[in-house]
Protein backbone atom coordinates (compact mmCIF):
# COMPACT_ATOMS: atom_id res chain seq x y z
CA UNK A 1 0.00 0.00 0.00
CA UNK A 2 1.41 3.38 -1.30
CA UNK A 3 1.08 6.42 1.10
CA UNK A 4 0.05 9.57 -0.11
CA UNK A 5 0.82 12.82 1.03
CA UNK A 6 -1.60 16.10 0.57
CA UNK A 7 0.72 18.90 0.03
CA UNK A 8 -1.27 22.26 -0.91
CA UNK A 9 0.46 24.26 -3.48
CA UNK A 10 -0.20 27.66 -1.65
CA UNK A 11 -0.86 30.86 -4.31
CA UNK A 12 0.11 33.94 -3.08
CA UNK A 13 -1.63 36.08 -5.09
CA UNK A 14 -5.11 33.98 -4.84
CA UNK A 15 -4.35 34.05 -1.00
CA UNK A 16 -4.04 38.36 -0.94
CA UNK A 17 -6.96 38.57 -2.87
CA UNK A 18 -8.82 36.25 -0.90
CA UNK A 19 -7.72 38.85 2.09
CA UNK A 20 -8.56 41.78 0.61
CA UNK A 21 -11.74 40.65 -0.50
CA UNK A 22 -12.78 39.47 3.74
CA UNK A 23 -11.65 43.04 4.17
CA UNK A 24 -13.09 45.11 2.49
CA UNK A 25 -16.29 43.00 3.27
CA UNK A 26 -16.10 44.31 6.34
CA UNK A 27 -16.96 47.61 5.68
CA UNK A 28 -20.11 46.04 3.62
CA UNK A 29 -23.10 46.65 5.76
CA UNK A 30 -26.05 47.31 3.70
CA UNK A 31 -27.60 45.41 0.93
CA UNK A 32 -28.84 46.82 -2.18
CA UNK A 33 -32.37 44.63 -1.27
CA UNK A 34 -32.49 46.74 1.68
CA UNK A 35 -33.95 49.29 -0.58
CA UNK A 36 -36.59 46.83 -1.46
CA UNK A 37 -37.84 48.48 2.23
CA UNK A 38 -38.07 51.54 1.00
CA UNK A 39 -40.37 51.10 -2.22
CA UNK A 40 -37.94 50.52 -5.18
CA UNK A 41 -38.61 47.83 -7.29
CA UNK A 42 -35.82 45.11 -8.49
CA UNK A 43 -35.92 47.08 -11.68
CA UNK A 44 -34.95 50.41 -10.09
CA UNK A 45 -32.38 48.75 -7.69
CA UNK A 46 -30.84 47.21 -11.07
CA UNK A 47 -30.30 49.94 -13.34
CA UNK A 48 -29.38 52.19 -9.99
CA UNK A 49 -26.69 50.21 -9.25
CA UNK A 50 -25.52 49.47 -12.83
CA UNK A 51 -25.35 53.44 -12.60
CA UNK A 52 -23.52 53.39 -9.19
CA UNK A 53 -20.71 51.11 -10.20
CA UNK A 54 -20.03 52.86 -13.62
CA UNK A 55 -20.00 55.93 -11.72
CA UNK A 56 -17.79 54.55 -9.41
CA UNK A 57 -15.41 52.91 -12.50
CA UNK A 58 -15.22 56.56 -14.27
CA UNK A 59 -14.27 58.21 -11.35
CA UNK A 60 -11.01 55.49 -10.58
CA UNK A 61 -12.90 53.77 -7.43
CA UNK A 62 -12.12 50.87 -6.83
CA UNK A 63 -15.48 49.04 -7.12
CA UNK A 64 -14.11 45.69 -5.00
CA UNK A 65 -13.59 48.19 -2.21
CA UNK A 66 -16.94 48.95 -2.06
CA UNK A 67 -19.17 46.46 -3.99
CA UNK A 68 -19.57 42.74 -3.49
CA UNK A 69 -22.32 39.92 -5.22
CA UNK A 70 -23.98 38.30 -2.85
CA UNK A 71 -27.17 35.87 -2.81
CA UNK A 72 -29.90 36.61 -0.21
CA UNK A 73 -33.58 35.59 1.30
CA UNK A 74 -36.16 37.91 0.07
CA UNK A 75 -39.37 36.58 0.98
CA UNK A 76 -38.93 32.72 0.01
CA UNK A 77 -36.75 33.65 -2.78
CA UNK A 78 -32.83 33.48 -2.73
CA UNK A 79 -31.99 36.79 -5.18
CA UNK A 80 -28.69 37.68 -6.78
CA UNK A 81 -28.04 40.70 -4.58
CA UNK A 82 -24.83 43.43 -3.53
CA UNK A 83 -23.29 43.53 -0.45
CA UNK A 84 -22.63 47.52 -0.40
CA UNK A 85 -20.13 50.01 2.13
CA UNK A 86 -22.30 53.46 2.94
CA UNK A 87 -20.87 55.20 0.15
CA UNK A 88 -21.99 52.60 -2.20
CA UNK A 89 -25.35 52.57 -0.79
CA UNK A 90 -25.79 56.36 -1.52
CA UNK A 91 -24.18 55.79 -4.54
CA UNK A 92 -27.04 53.81 -5.57
CA UNK A 93 -29.82 55.52 -3.95
CA UNK A 94 -28.46 59.33 -5.60
CA UNK A 95 -28.78 57.22 -9.21
CA UNK A 96 -31.86 55.96 -8.18
CA UNK A 97 -35.18 57.29 -9.80
CA UNK A 98 -36.50 60.15 -8.31
CA UNK A 99 -39.93 59.43 -8.51
CA UNK A 100 -39.16 57.81 -5.33
CA UNK A 101 -39.66 59.35 -2.05
CA UNK A 102 -36.48 58.61 -0.31
CA UNK A 103 -34.23 58.85 -3.52
CA UNK A 104 -36.02 62.33 -4.20
CA UNK A 105 -35.69 63.72 0.02
CA UNK A 106 -31.64 62.48 -0.21
CA UNK A 107 -31.06 64.53 -3.37
CA UNK A 108 -32.61 67.96 -2.08
CA UNK A 109 -30.84 67.00 1.45
CA UNK A 110 -27.37 66.65 -0.57
CA UNK A 111 -28.18 69.75 -2.44
CA UNK A 112 -29.16 71.93 0.41
CA UNK A 113 -25.89 70.57 2.23
CA UNK A 114 -23.16 71.42 -0.51
CA UNK A 115 -24.50 74.36 -2.61
CA UNK A 116 -26.78 76.51 -0.29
Amino acid sequence: MAIVLYQQEIKIEESLENFKSVLHSRNMKFLASDLLKEGLSISAITDALNKAIEVAKNNGIDINQHFAPVYTQVNYDIVKDCKLTKFAFGLVLINANHKYDIVAKLQIELLKKHFI
